[in-house]
């Protein structure tokens, strides 16, 4: 929508690299522009918020903030695998979870 959500998207998948071993989901990269403030630009993996910040029109600015959502995109993937592999496992699903 505008130049810094069009930069944000350009370096992202620039720099993007997808996580070995992990495959079935969907990346969208949305902002929310303000004339006064800059864009607020989030990240969503499915439908599952997991990164937004308000950025100004510095290219350092933008690709420090990029770089930073990459590691944290990255970081709920391989969690959200974990949790998947866990509750595939089964394991003792007796009691109440408290003994």
């Amino acid at each position: 929508m505008t130049k810094i959500g069009y930069d944000f998207y350009e370096i992202f998948f620039s720099l993007w690299e997808a996580p070995k071993g992990i495959t079935g989901y969907n990346i969208y990269i949305n902002e929310k522009a303000s004339p006064m403030w800059g864009s607020l630009v989030y990240i969503n993996v499915d439908d599952t918020l997991v990164w937004n910040m308000m950025l100004k029109p510095r290219s350092n600015d933008i690709e420090e903030a990029v770089k930073n959502s990459i590691g944290l995109v990255i970081n709920y993937l391989y969690q959200y695998e974990e949790i998947k592999r866990l509750m595939e496992e089964g394991g003792d699903m007796v009691g109440n979870g408290i003994w």
